[in-house]
């Protein structure tokens, strides 16, 4: 309301010179309460919307509230089978540029996910080969979410398991997409997003104890 007011002070100088105080003013007033009645009906939108606010749930520009189908990366999605061998994941990460390949079964359906991590911590420094299948390697505990998920339980996510990525899966778990930091941060758009962006990166990036 304060800007309204201050849209209203500074038209009052230009119509109140022209058209005479009177009619000027008259004017003004009616604008003044339209303009109001306008904020009032935008009113819980400004409120989910507005700058620098840090609580309640990300939305974009019309007001809707974001979710994962709205920022995930749907293509291209690499992907390899469970038991292909790591020597070709590894491959396949080089040549897409990529740090995780989803490792689904015969029907499309995610059953664990290899990072580049994985081949560091439990194959090379274990001694592992490169012919071994990536079911002995990869991450099989993997927090999915549906399309309809919010961005508040997306960050939620990557935060307590202080990963970069959230697969997306239909009801038949079956690969949709992938949200990942990346994504998130393209989508920021206000300082509300921005400062959610950052607790999630800061907690990410936080070394453990």
């Amino acid at each position: 309301m304060r800007g309204v007011l201050g849209i209203c002070k500074v038209l009052s100088v230009c119509v109140t010179g022209r058209f005479g105080a009177r009619a000027g003013w008259a004017w003004i007033g009616s604008l003044r309460n339209r303009l109001g009645e306008c904020v009032r009906a935008y009113n819980p939108l400004w409120e989910a919307c507005r700058p620098g606010k840090p609580n309640g749930p990300e939305v974009n520009w019309k007001g809707q509230i974001m979710k994962a189908s709205d920022v995930m990366t749907k293509k291209p999605i690499w992907w390899c089978r469970e038991n292909s061998p790591v020597r070709e994941v590894a491959k396949m990460m080089a040549e897409h540029d990529v740090g995780a390949i989803a490792a689904c079964d015969n029907e499309g359906r995610l059953q664990g996910i290899v990072t580049d991590r994985d081949i560091c911590c439990r194959l090379v420094a274990k001694g592992g080969t490169a012919d071994m299948p990536v079911s002995k390697i990869m991450s099989k505990d993997v927090q999915c979410v549906s399309g309809d998920a919010d961005m508040e339980t997306i960050e939620s996510i990557m935060r307590t398991k202080k990963i970069r990525r959230v697969p997306v899966v239909d009801r038949s778990r079956h690969l949709q997409g992938f949200v990942s930091l990346s994504d998130i941060a393209h989508h920021c758009k206000s300082a509300q997003e921005e400062h959610a962006f950052l607790q999630v990166l800061t907690t990410i990036c936080a070394p453990l104890h």
